[in-house]
């Protein structure tokens, strides 16, 4: 369908809360053509996933062979839910000893023009000038925590949005090492957050 015939749609649905639109760091809804639409009911997003694309399977009883599909796909899945958690806990965390404001992702061309992506990149509500940037990942050993926040900064030095900004870094693992670092939050962290 064209763009312009389902504007109105989106929005009974943005209306209803079923489904939100995301948008880059950064950039306005009015000015940006990168706006993705999303699912915002967990239950409403599973079944989607899972249940609707195996319907006819399952009601033939082949609930196995859906279990076995379902279990492929299951890490992304989450992955996804722990990025989108990880955004919601970052007004609520102190992160580096700076408070920031909601978090969004960030997608677009770099300076070498290769595309790049960042999980979380929120403001400081302190100093507009620091921006937080973070990574959100299932799982990491300990000797891999100093690599994965060199790579972070080695990224955000190829994004032009963050060129003159001051940058703190930070890491949420869903399943952190037992090794408690100051710019790494687990899901210990992000529940006790979110409560």
């Amino acid at each position: 369908k064209p763009a312009s015939s389902l504007t109105r749609p989106l929005s009974i649905l943005i209306e209803m809360d079923l489904i939100h639109h995301e948008i880059p760091f950064g950039t306005s809804i009015r000015d940006t053509k990168r706006t993705l639409y999303k699912i915002s009911d967990p239950f409403l997003k599973f079944w989607l996933t899972f249940i609707e694309p195996n319907r006819s399977l399952l009601e033939t009883g082949l609930s196995e062979h859906v279990l076995q599909s379902i279990k492929k796909t299951w890490p992304n899945y989450i992955g996804n839910v722990w990025e989108e958690l990880s955004r919601k806990s970052v007004t609520r965390l102190s992160v580096a000893g700076k408070h920031f404001g909601p978090a969004f992702r960030w997608w677009g061309k770099g300076n070498n023009g290769a595309m790049l992506e960042f999980d979380i990149v929120s403001q400081s509500l302190d100093n507009h000038n620091n921006i937080l940037i973070g990574e959100a990942k299932h799982t990491c050993r300990v000797s891999e925590l100093p690599k994965l926040l060199s790579e972070l900064a080695a990224k955000a030095s190829q994004c032009p949005l963050f060129n003159g900004k001051e940058l703190t870094f930070a890491l949420w693992i869903m399943n952190s090492p037992s090794s408690k670092h100051k710019e790494v939050f687990d899901a210990e962290d992000v529940v006790s957050a979110m409560k």
